[in-house]
């Protein structure tokens, strides 16, 4: 009698060893055994439509194509990343100033070193060298004079004394108005005519420049060491 018996697989129960469907939870044990249409239902649940099966397929492009471009993105950014940090001459941002940029610039005609020329009347000859460079809105620079004659051309003999100082200087356009801010003398071989001559704060030049022309005209008391004619200028 126990061999033609059999427990059902879905709910355990005791059912005959040759039944086809379960008495006690009604599973069907042999599938071919199944009416046609509960067949075809089953079936139904199983496979997918075609529609399905794209919008997966879908889902599966985009997603492939987004992580591709993730990908490739994080690719560049390495590579800009290592190229910046591999040219340093190449690493500031747009908006920092390149050194090497020259659309600004522009030609300064009072920079650099001026040569004035004169002489005292009856005395001896004056030779004056002013070095500026640029201070912001302003000039600053240094001064040096020199009192006495040409020995053996470019040697000067400043026999009458020298004069060692700084200065500041304002431009207004093609005029540059130059002050003597402090000063040291040192004598000559006969004398010193700058001893006591300058007291603190002085203007000394006003200088003018037409295209490459430059022009002098000593102002308070530098007059004195030019009052012997012409003053000349260069650069």
């Amino acid at each position: 009698m126990e061999e033609t018996k059999k427990r059902c697989p879905y709910c355990g129960e005791e059912i005959m060893a040759v039944a086809k469907k379960c008495k006690h939870c009604g599973s069907w044990l042999d599938e071919s055994s199944k009416p046609l249409q509960e067949r075809k239902e089953t079936q139904k649940l199983h496979v997918k439509s075609p529609n399905q099966t794209l919008k997966i397929n879908k889902n599966y492009i985009i997603i492939g194509i987004v992580a591709f471009v993730l990908i490739l993105g994080g690719f560049y950014w390495i590579n800009a990343n290592t190229s910046a940090n591999n040219n340093p001459m190449e690493n500031s941002s747009p908006s920092a100033s390149d050194p090497y940029d020259a659309s600004n610039d522009t030609y300064d005609k009072w920079l650099g070193t001026l040569k004035i020329e004169g002489s005292m009347y009856r005395t001896c000859e004056t030779l004056c060298y002013l070095k500026l460079e640029k201070n912001g809105d302003w000039y600053k620079g240094d001064i040096r004079m020199f009192l006495g004659d040409y020995t053996d051309i470019p040697k000067f003999d400043a026999y009458n004394g020298s004069l060692y100082g700084k200065v500041r200087a304002k431009s207004t356009g093609d005029h540059l108005l130059v002050t003597m801010i402090s000063h040291n003398t040192e004598a000559g071989e006969y004398q010193s005519l700058f001893e006591n001559h300058f007291n603190g704060e002085e203007q000394i030049f006003m200088i003018s420049c037409d295209g490459s022309d430059y022009s002098a005209r000593a102002i308070g008391k530098m007059e004195d060491f030019f009052d012997g004619g012409e003053i000349y200028i260069k650069k």
